[in-house]
């Protein structure tokens, strides 16, 4: 789009997150919030990490009653929370469909050469749509251990979303914003602790 408008895949707070997160531009990536991923962002990067034991297990549930979405997140912690924990609850969307900015056009070792720039009617998947909490996370209280916190959500979904192709994303984040565990869920489908 434009620079004088705005960019329909911009979800209401987006600024928040480029700010905490030092984006300059896209396409940019981060791994587990806060670690910089650079290009040619190397698989072996997540996976050293994947896996990497936690205290903490998320239970998601979720329902929608007309247009009202909400959204349970639970979450257990082995040996207690730690001061600053944060909760961060997101609304995703896949199969937006929306004409994408092509870097890749004119490179022939690239999956997008020659589709032109922009690509039209790009499909976009995991979009954020919304933060159900503060764009950062809401602060979790103190939690014992094996005790259970709960964090309850509820937002109007408009109605250019797709509920079928909604899911909700929750993640821990420590007092540095740095994520350390996360789980995800479609609408309306039940996630177990993990």
């Amino acid at each position: 789009t434009a620079a004088n408008s705005p960019d329909p895949m911009h979800f209401q707070d987006f600024e928040t997150l480029e700010d905490e997160y030092d984006v300059g531009g896209l396409p940019q990536a981060r791994i587990d919030r806060s670690v910089v991923w650079v290009n040619p962002h190397p698989v072996s990067d997540v996976t050293a990490i994947a896996g990497t034991d936690t205290d903490a297990a998320i239970s998601i549930s979720s329902a929608i009653n007309g247009s009202e979405l909400s959204v349970t997140a639970n979450v257990i912690y082995e040996n207690g929370s730690t001061d600053g924990d944060k909760i961060v609850i997101y609304l995703l969307e896949d199969g937006i469909l929306y004409d994408q900015t092509n870097y890749y056009d004119e490179d022939a070792s690239s999956p997008y050469f020659g589709l032109g720039d922009p690509i039209p009617n790009f499909e976009h998947n995991e979009v954020l749509r919304d933060a159900m909490t503060a764009t950062l996370g809401d602060a979790i209280t103190v939690t014992g251990a094996l005790e259970t916190f709960t964090k309850n959500v509820s937002i109007t979904i408009p109605s250019n979303y797709v509920a079928a192709n909604l899911t909700i994303a929750v993640m821990l984040v420590d007092s540095n914003n740095t994520a350390y565990n996360s789980q995800h869920a479609h609408v309306g489908d039940f996630k177990d602790f993990e």
